[in-house]
Parts: structure tokens; sequence; C-alpha cells
């Protein structure tokens, strides 16, 4: 396990084959990141829980859990659950990289990476994280997220949401009043994965619609025809 220096942001590499933790650790550090590299899952968690970074990168096939367990524990480690989260895969088929958004990657990287695409993806996830505050509000309270502990509350009340509604949600709460392209939408919840395309991007509006419609905001989500969606201020009870 070799960790950096306190410097400039950093980056948590979680990645079995040395060369390419190598690699990537190097355009990195080229472009004014610091990295810390780890070999299995475990390691990553530990190194969490102890000096949090600004953002981790995880391989797929990184030894010590399965797929879908290493990205619950990432997120269940403590401090973490506000850490983005970039898979980077050999896998490239339609289903994998829906799979790991899903469960709440913030981006997916193909292997063999693209040493000048993974970096620039690092940055445009970090930017995505910092445009706003760790609490985000709409309505008089009505309606909050909580980006550090990535809870939604209506009302006071916690609305369950699946991984790609809550980013949704999101990203339409920290662009309240401003219209959203279904483009824009692709990028900053899905990352910009080719795997996701306009008609991803309405069918999960709808579900957000009815998980919000159940919690009696039905009006809250704008459709811009021919554009995309605009979050409005929440309907308030009589």
């Amino acid at each position: 396990m070799t960790l950096a220096p306190e410097t400039a942001p950093r980056v948590l590499i979680a990645d079995a084959d040395g060369v390419a933790a190598a690699a990537l650790r190097t355009a990195l550090a080229n472009a004014g990141y610091a990295a810390d590299v780890v070999a299995d899952i475990g390691d990553a968690v530990r190194v969490l829980r102890v000096r949090p970074p600004a953002l981790v990168v995880v391989d797929w096939n990184a030894p010590g859990a399965s797929a879908l367990e290493k990205l619950l524990r990432l997120r269940e480690a403590r401090t973490s659950a506000r850490i983005p989260i970039v898979v980077a895969s050999a896998l490239r088929a339609e289903a994998d990289i829906v799979a790991a958004l899903e469960l709440g990657a913030d981006d997916y990287l193909v292997k063999p990476l693209s040493m000048p695409e993974a970096v620039a993806r690092v940055a445009a996830v970090l930017r995505g994280r910092s445009r706003a505050g760790p609490v985000a509000e709409s309505g008089d309270r009505e309606l909050a997220i909580d980006r550090a502990a990535r809870r939604i509350a209506v009302r006071g009340r916690p609305l369950p949401l699946r991984g790609a509604e809550y980013r949704l949600l999101e990203v339409l709460l920290t662009r309240a009043g401003r219209a959203s392209s279904r483009r824009d939408l692709r990028v900053q919840a899905w990352g910009g994965s080719r795997a996701v395309d306009d008609r991803t991007v309405d069918v999960n509006v709808q579900r957000l619609r009815r998980a919000l419609a159940a919690a009696g905001c039905e009006t809250l989500i704008d459709t811009v025809r021919g554009f995309g969606y605009r979050l409005v201020e929440p309907k308030r009870p009589d």
C-alpha cells in the first residue's frame, strides 16, 4: 500500500494491477492531484476510515469482495458517504456499466484507461460535487438533500430513492429554477456514459416523479418541451 503525502486534492486508487494503478497515479500527479494506491477493497475501506480522500477510483475486479459488496462497503465506511466513487473496469457491456451506476458509482471508466480521459472525468466528478454545499433545499425546507449523508427528506420525512433517481434529483435541486437538458442530466447524473441515452433519462425522471408524488410533491419536476426538465417549487398543502 502506497500513501501519498498531504498535498492537493487526493484520489484513492484501489486496483490489484500495479502497472495500471501506477500509470493512473502518475497521470493524476501530472494534473496536480495526489493519489494513494491500495491493492484490495479491504485496504481501501481502512484508508477511507482514517484518511478520507476527495474521490475513489476502484477496479471492478479488485480482490476482497464481490462487485456489489465493494460499492456498498465503500459507501458504508465511516465518513465516506459523501465521497464520489468512480469504477474502472475491463467490462464494457452496457449491462455492466448501468449496474455500476445504479449501485451508486458516480462514473465508469473502461479499461485499458485513456489517461487524459480518466483525469478529465475525475476532475468533472469533483467539480460536480463542489458546486453545491452539503445541504440543498427547496420550497421553504419542504424538500432537502443532505449530500454529505446522501439523504433526502420531504417535509422532514425520509424519501427512499434508487441510485439514478437520487442523482437526478440531486442535480435538479442544485439547479433549481433552471432548465437542464437531457444531455446535461446524462453528464451530471451518469458521468456521460455512452450506455445512457435520452430514453434512460426520461424513464428515471418518471420513476422519480412517482416517488415524489407519493410524498405529496407531484408537481415538483416540470418538463421543458423538446429540451429537458426543471425543478419547480414544491406544491404546499392547503
